[in-house]
């Protein structure tokens, strides 16, 4: 089961250059996909170089 919200915040974060935070304990199962994604598509921005 995906959890939308989780890969959408993290897709959008990294996209942004934003720090990215996840509630776990909402989608304990996003969590390491969540994650691996903002990690993959992260560009560094002003606000977070990396």
């Amino acid at each position: 089961m995906r959890a939308r919200s989780s890969h959408y915040g993290a897709g959008l974060a990294a996209a942004l250059g934003l720090p990215f935070a996840l509630a776990s304990h909402f989608a304990p199962g996003a969590l390491v996909d969540a994650v691996a994604l903002y990690r993959r598509d992260f560009q560094p921005a002003a606000q977070l170089a990396e």
